[in-house]
C-alpha cells in the first residue's frame, strides 16, 4: 500500500527526477479532453526540494494511521481516508503514461504557463517509478510558495525572486515497475488520492460522475417531491460539488414514494426548521441554497440524536448494520 511508496522514498540513493507540466485541451475526439506533456530540466536543488516535499507528505499521512478506502461516488467522512483506485481505472491516464515514456516531448515555453493544468513529478530509481500529481492553475504558478525558482525557455535553477510557484504537496501518488513506449501495466498498480477534489478535476471526473446520474436517474421515477426532480438533477449536473453528491445518492440510495413523499419531505423541512425559497407562483426555486437542501433530504442527512434529542445536519454519515 502506501507504505511500499515511503519505503521507496527512503531507499532512494541518487534517483532520476524529471518535472513535467501538463496542459489539457478539448478534443473532438471520443474522450472529451486531450492531455499533453511538457518536459523541463531542473537544477539538483530544486529536485531534491521535489523528493523531500514528497517524503514529507507521505510520512506525515502515515503517521495519522489512515484508514484506505477505495475510490468512488461516496460522501466525506468525518474519519482520516485515502483513497485508491488502479491506475488502470483512471481516465486519461494510460495515455498520459505513454507520453511520459517519450524522449521527445516538447519543453515547455514561456508562453505556456497560462494553459497549464497542473504538473507530475517523476522519480525513477533501480527499476521503480514514482509518480507524483499536482492540480495547479497558472494563477497558483506565477506567485510565492515553498519550492521557488527562476524558470526560463523550460529550464528551472536557483531559487530567486523572479519565481515560478513549485507547490510542496501533492494530490495522488502511485509507484509502477519503470515503463517505455512498448511496455505499460499500470493495471496492477494502486493511485493514492490526497486531495481527491483536485485529483477529480485534473482527470476531470465531472464525466465519470454524470455516467452514473444517467444510470441510476430511474430510481426517482414515480416520487411526488417537493419539486420537480428531474429539474434537480438538471440544475445539479452543472455545479462541480452538487453532480458528486447527487451521483453518490443515486448508486447508493434507493426511494420508496412512501417515505419520499410530498407529505413526508413537508414534515422533515418543518421538523428541522428548513426554509426553501420560493419562486412568485408559489414552488420552489431552482437555485444553490435550495439544491442542497433538496440533496440533503434525499441522503436523509436531517438527524435527531437518541442520546440528546438534539437535531443536527449530519453530512458525514457512516450507516451501521442493523443487529
Amino acid at each position: 500500500m502506501l507504505n511500499d511508496i515511503f519505503s521507496f522514498l527512503n531507499h532512494v540513493r541518487e534517483p532520476n527526477i524529471t518535472l513535467f507540466f501538463i496542459i489539457r485541451e478539448k478534443s473532438n475526439g471520443p474522450q472529451r479532453y486531450c492531455y499533453s506533456p511538457y518536459s523541463t530540466t531542473i537544477s539538483d536543488g530544486i529536485g531534491d526540494e521535489l523528493f523531500q516535499s514528497a517524503k514529507s507528505q507521505i510520512y506525515a499521512i502515515l503517521s495519522r494511521e489512515p484508514e484506505f478506502i477505495e475510490h468512488g461516488i461516496l460522501s466525506a467522512s468525518d474519519r482520516y481516508t485515502i483513497d485508491f483506485i488502479s491506475a488502470a481505472d483512471v481516465p486519461y491516464l494510460t495515455d498520459l503514461l505513454l507520453q511520459l515514456a517519450q524522449s521527445d516531448l516538447d519543453t515547455i515555453s514561456d508562453d505556456n504557463y497560462s494553459s497549464v493544468l497542473g504538473y507530475i513529478v517523476k522519480i525513477e530509481n533501480q527499476g521503480n517509478t514514482l509518480y507524483l500529481v499536482k492540480k495547479s492553475t497558472p494563477t497558483k504558478l506565477l506567485h510565492k510558495g515553498r519550492i521557488l525558482a527562476m524558470v526560463r525557455d523550460g529550464s528551472f535553477s536557483e531559487v530567486n525572486a523572479n519565481i515560478l510557484t513549485i507547490e510542496g504537496s501533492y494530490d495522488a501518488a502511485f509507484l509502477q515497475p519503470d515503463v517505455t513506449a512498448e511496455v505499460l501495466s499500470p493495471t496492477s498498480n494502486q493511485v493514492f488520492i490526497f486531495n481527491r477534489p483536485n485529483f477529480e478535476a485534473f482527470f476531470d471526473y465531472k464525466e465519470h460522475y454524470m455516467h452514473a446520474i444517467s444510470v441510476h436517474q430511474s430510481k426517482l421515477d414515480g416520487i411526488e417531491f417537493i419539486c420537480n426532480l428531474q429539474g434537480v438533477v438538471e440544475y445539479c449536473s452543472q455545479h462541480g460539488l452538487m453532480i458528486r453528491k447527487l451521483a453518490r445518492i443515486l448508486a447508493y440510495r434507493s426511494f420508496d414514494p412512501s417515505i419520499y413523499s410530498r407529505e413526508r419531505i413537508s414534515e422533515q423541512l418543518h421538523r428541522y426548521n428548513v426554509e426553501l425559497q420560493m419562486d412568485a407562483d408559489g414552488s420552489v426555486a431552482f437555485c444553490q441554497s435550495n439544491m442542497w437542501i433538496v440533496l440533503r433530504l434525499l441522503d436523509d442527512d436531517y438527524l435527531t440524536s437518541g442520546l440528546t434529542g438534539e437535531n443536527y445536519e449530519a453530512r458525514s454519515k457512516l450507516k451501521l448494520l442493523n443487529r
